[in-house]
Formats: structure tokens, sequence, C-alpha cells
């Protein structure tokens, strides 16, 4: 070969190995590149975790590449047009990008970890504002609201009260305890707090008050001290709590054995004031223990007990011995006779008996007779006040007069034995009334012990007399009235009716037109009232004896009659 051609091959062989070289070198420069940008650009929770969902951008540097990203899938195929954001959990990008001459970028990639969701919990505790004693449980339910299972699970629970950490434990399930006696009494805030790996965290708090402090009764009395069988007494009472507001409260009235007699309603009470509960007392007499138990709203409980004694002072067999006497021994008692006179001794007798000074007050009768009234007074703390309780004690004949007015008599002597030895305020004045009758069958010819009673008293005397009751015909009948003409005041009468409404007693008001001894007290500006049973349709004749009385009737008024005094003026 000649010299020529080989040089003509050798040249040629030199510009194929420089194009070579220089292909290579284009292509080396064409290859793209692509950088990864977020937004926040770096984690902002624990361990490389994204509370907030990251935006993701993707540049490449060259102009005319196409950029192309995947999740999870190691072969990008979706076209990058704009910054997309991370989903939850833990998931990788996969990315490139590439020109399209087959000048592409190897495939890139990066694990993000986004969990951007608050955890979530239940408490399964005392309510909100709950009052506690002993040791306070409070359950706690956590978990993630992410259904896929793809957040960064929980981490632990936190139990606060106000600033001060008392527990954390990890676990989604977890019972605290708190040992209360330790902490101070009264409201307190408690705070649970969930938190995630992610440093994702939730608290919600609750408030409750704190009491291990049982209440405090004070000031125990009783209202009268002493009280009659089967009326009614008022206990007084102080209740106070550290933490509570109100306190509930039952009374309960028991025998010196334990043996429950009756007891209150149990209700809600005002603490640091003074209360009350009006309570039936025992049918019996003798020593009670009054027992009242004080709760909170946390259930401490208090109680505090009294004794005190029940007395049976009103007795029914001295009325039917007094009745006896006055009805079937000495018979009937026509105005300004011998059986008149005869009963007014027994009267005074007795009353001197039970350690009463007598007074008679003489007057005539329109028939020319003379009769009395008979007298007795309890002298009260206030003697300035007077208060009168009268009944007639002549029967119109021919008739024995047992209902009328046999048992209004014997009534009040039994009432003078009872209240000789009680506290009174105002000055009791017992009379029994001569003359109450009618004379002849003249109408008006008639109530003249009453009449000659309210003559002999002077202005002051009736202005410090605030009322006048007549017992008259209460051994007969069904219906148990309080009677008044309504031509004076009717205050007497209408604080009868509510002491009886507000102490289970029935009786009702009826309007009389002065057929008893209350009328020339009423027309003297008096509150006055009649007490009657009803109806008697034998009064006035033979048959008023001993043998038809009906003692419960009896036995109700006297009853009634003492309690009212005792209630209205004890003390």
């Amino acid at each position: 070969m000649s010299r020529s051609k080989l040089r003509i091959i050798g040249a040629i062989s030199l510009l194929v190995v420089a194009g070579l070289y220089l292909t290579q070198a284009t292509l080396a420069v064409s290859v793209p590149s692509t950088s990864l940008k977020t937004h926040p650009a770096s984690s902002d929770g624990r361990d490389g975790w994204f509370k907030t969902i990251p935006k993701i951008t993707l540049e490449s540097d060259d102009a005319t590449a196409v950029t192309y990203y995947s999740w999870d899938t190691p072969d990008p195929k979706q076209i990058y047009k704009y910054a997309i954001k991370a989903p939850q959990g833990k998931h990788t990008l996969y990315y490139y990008s590439g020109t399209g001459a087959g000048a592409d970028e190897s495939i890139k990639q990066k694990v993000f970890k986004v969990d951007s969701w608050r955890p979530s919990f239940i408490i399964k505790a005392p309510k909100h504002r709950k009052h506690v004693r002993g040791p306070l449980r409070i359950k706690v339910r956590a978990y993630d609201p992410d259904v896929s299972a793809q957040s960064s699970g929980l981490s632990e629970l936190r139990l606060y009260m106000g600033s001060r950490l008392l527990a954390k434990k990890k676990a989604s399930v977890y019972t605290f305890k708190v040992r209360t006696r330790y902490i101070k009494p009264g409201k307190r805030r408690f705070r649970v707090l969930v938190k995630d790996k992610a440093g994702n965290k939730r608290g919600r708090s609750r408030h409750y008050f704190i009491d291990n402090k049982k209440p405090v009764i004070k000031t125990v009395a009783v209202e009268p001290s002493v009280p009659s069988v089967r009326s009614r007494a008022t206990v007084f009472f102080k209740l106070a709590d550290r933490v509570s507001r109100r306190i509930f409260a039952t009374v309960q009235i028991r025998k010196i054995d334990g043996t429950l007699v009756s007891r209150s309603k149990r209700r809600r009470r005002m603490g640091k004031k003074l209360v009350f509960q009006s309570m039936k007392m025992p049918e019996q007499e003798g020593a009670y223990i009054y027992r009242i138990i004080a709760r909170d709203y946390a259930g401490n409980r208090q109680v505090k007990t009294a004794k005190f004694k029940v007395e049976n002072p009103w007795n029914l067999n001295n009325v039917k011995n007094h009745l006896f006497e006055i009805s079937k021994v000495i018979g009937v008692r026509d105005e300004g006779t011998a059986a008149e006179h005869r009963t007014a001794d027994y009267i005074e007798g007795k009353l001197r008996a039970f350690g009463y000074g007598t007074e008679r007050q003489a007057f005539r009768l329109s028939n020319g007779r003379l009769s009395y009234n008979v007298i007795a007074r309890k002298t009260g703390t206030d003697p300035g006040r007077q208060f009168v309780i009268g009944a007639h004690y002549d029967s119109q004949p021919p008739s024995p007069g047992a209902n009328d007015n046999g048992t209004g008599s014997s009534l009040l002597l039994e009432l003078a034995r009872t209240m000789k030895g009680k506290k009174i305020r105002p000055t009791l004045i017992f009379v029994w009334f001569g003359a109450e009758e009618r004379i002849g069958g003249v109408r008006g010819n008639e109530h003249f012990g009453s009449r000659h009673f309210v003559s002999l008293m002077g202005p002051s005397e009736r202005a410090s007399t605030i009322g006048m009751i007549s017992v008259d015909m209460v051994g007969v009948g069904h219906f148990f009235h309080v009677r008044s003409t309504q031509r004076g005041p009717m205050t007497l009468v209408n604080d009868i009716l509510n002491f009886a409404g507000q102490n289970g007693h029935a009786v009702s008001y009826r309007r009389d037109y002065g057929a008893s001894d209350h009328l020339d007290f009423e027309l003297a500006g008096i509150p006055s009232a009649w007490l009657e049973w009803r109806v008697d349709n034998l009064f006035h004749t033979p048959a008023d004896n001993y043998e038809r009385i009906q003692w419960d009737a009896v036995d109700i008024t006297g009853r009634f009659l003492s309690n009212y005094l005792l209630n209205r003026f004890g003390g």
C-alpha cells in the first residue's frame, strides 16, 4: 500500500475517534438534574416526622426536561406540574427528569413521614364539676384518628393538676389513680394530655371538687324543749361544709334503744344558715333521740344526736272524770240555781288543787238569780299581754248538758292543769262562764257571764288582750269547725286555720251568728274564735247525756288547743 493511502486512512481514523469523544462529551452535558425542596424545609415534629403537611417542589436544571414522580412505586410515570403534598403516613417519593432523547436522569428517592392528625381520647371518670372523696380514678382511652394506621403512633399519656405533672404513662389505655387525701380541699383543675410520636398532642380539662371532710352540724335545739305527745316540735340546727355549698340533711326520731320512730324527707339545705325541720312527736311519752344525718355532694356523712323527752300532759281520762261529775252527778245546771253553784264550787276546787289562785265574778241575772264566773290566771313571761280561753258550765233545762257544755268545761279544766307548768309568754286567763244559755226562751236574754266579764274590761285591758277562744260543744259531731260572726277581727281565726293546715288537722271555718261566749269579745274588737264539733241534734234535750259523748272528738280538740297554745305562745 502506498504511503499516501496510509496517510488518508490514518486521518480518517483520527476523525472517527475525535467524533466519538465529541459525542460522549455532548451526551454527558445534556443529562438533567432534579432538586427537591420542601416547605417547611425540614421536619417540624419528632424523629423526622412532619406535623405540618409538607409542600414538595421538584425543579430540574434543564428547562426542556420533563420531571416524573410517583409515591411508593419505583417507576415514576406521573408528570410533575406543580407543588405536591405528601400524604399522611410514611411514604417514599420516587422522581427523575428526562429530555426524551435518551438522556434521562437516574431515579432518585426520598422518604417522608407525615402525621398532622392530633390524637384523640375518651375520659371515663366522674362528671365535670363532680364532688370527690377518696381516690380519684380517671380512665383514659386514647386512639389515633387515622384509620389507615399510617400514623406515627401514640407516645404517652399525662395527667396534670394545674401545672403540676402528676403522672405519665406509655400506653393507650390507662387509669390514673389520684390520692386526694394529700390534696387541699376545694375546686381543682385536672388536665389529661395525650401525645403521639410525631409530637402532636391534645389535652382536655375537668374540674373536680376535692372534699374529704365531713360536714359540720352545729347548734342543735328543740322547740319546745319538752314537746307533748302527738304534737309537732321543731328541730333547729346549723350545717357547714368547707367545700359543698349545699348539704342533704335527714332528721330522725329514734327510741333510746335505736328503734326508728319517724324521719323527715331527705331535703337539700343551704349550709352555714340556721335551718329547721318540723317533726311529729311519738304517741307515747318517754325519752327519745333526735338523729341528724348530714351528707354533702361528695358523700361525706356526719351524724349528730340529741336526747329529748316527750311528755303526755294531756290526759283524756281526767276529762272523762270531770264530765262524769258535772253531767251525771250534778246533772241539769240551770242558771243561778244550786246545781250551777255546785258546779262552780267543783271547778274552783279543782283549780286550787292544780295550784291556781281563783277569782269569782258575781252578777245578777234577768230573773233575779245570782250567777258566777270562775277565773284562774297563769302569769306569763310577758304580763303586758293576755289571752282568754273560756267555756260556759251551765246547761239548758231539762238537759244535763254533757255536750253543751260539759265537754268544754271539763276540757278547760284539763287544759289549765297541763298549762300550769309550762312557760308561756302572754298571761293565760281561764274563765268558766255562768249563765250562757238563754233564759225564758227570750232572744238576747243570754251570755250573761261573758257579757259581764267584757263589761269589766277597761280600754287598756281590752287592748292588751290578744285573743279569746270559746270551747263549746266539742263532744258530738263529725266536723271540727272554728267559728266567728265576722263582726270583729279575723286574725285569730285565720291563725288557727293556718296552724291546723301546717300540722295536718282537719279544721274548717264556719260562720255563726253569736251562739257562744266569744260574741261579746268579738264585738269589743278582740280577735275571737269558737271551737265546735257539728252536728249535734240532741243538745238542749234530756238525751244530751254522758253516754253519747264521742271521746275522739274531745281528745282531738284538747290536744289541738294545747298544741296551738304551746306553739304560738310557748317559751
